[in-house]
């Protein structure tokens, strides 16, 4: 059994790759959350120990540490403003670091790094390899940016 570590992750998109992501951080010792429009996503993911919420603003607020794991870059957008206008990115609430493993577009991390940044967020470029194996297992190539 893993050790409790006392930090709070989550993942915001639990298909193949963001399920496994959150796994492995659950077998490591966080307390996770997770969010997917999918409500067999939501179910497998509460069966692997992964509390489900209700939207990604909801784990926005849960968590110290988000991994975004979406489609494109207009999704990590969306999730982005959709919690900067829930007031839970503003330069009065505590630091969030955001990691956002989709395949995305360099211009909209930038942007979306500097507006976090002057926020007192961290926003990482960070897509990934290794597949769904790669990620149930723990062992991804980062490509940090």
């Amino acid at each position: 059994m893993a050790t409790e570590t006392g930090k709070r992750a989550g993942v915001i998109g639990l298909g193949a790759m963001g399920f496994g992501m959150a796994s492995s951080l659950v077998r490591a010792g966080f307390e996770v959350s997770g969010f997917d429009p999918s409500p067999a996503a939501q179910d497998r993911a509460h069966e692997a120990g992964i509390a489900p919420l209700a939207t990604p603003e909801d784990v926005v607020a849960a968590a110290e540490v988000i991994v975004l794991s979406l489609p494109t870059a207009a999704h990590v957008e969306g999730v982005i403003s959709a919690a900067r206008d829930a007031g839970l990115l503003g330069a009065d609430t505590a630091a969030k670091v955001i990691i956002d493993t989709s395949t995305s577009e360099a211009e909209v991390s930038r942007k979306l790094s500097a507006a976090l940044a002057e926020e007192g967020h961290g926003f990482l470029d960070a897509p990934v390899s290794g597949g769904p194996a790669g990620a149930a297992a723990g062992q991804l190539s980062v490509m940090l940016g």
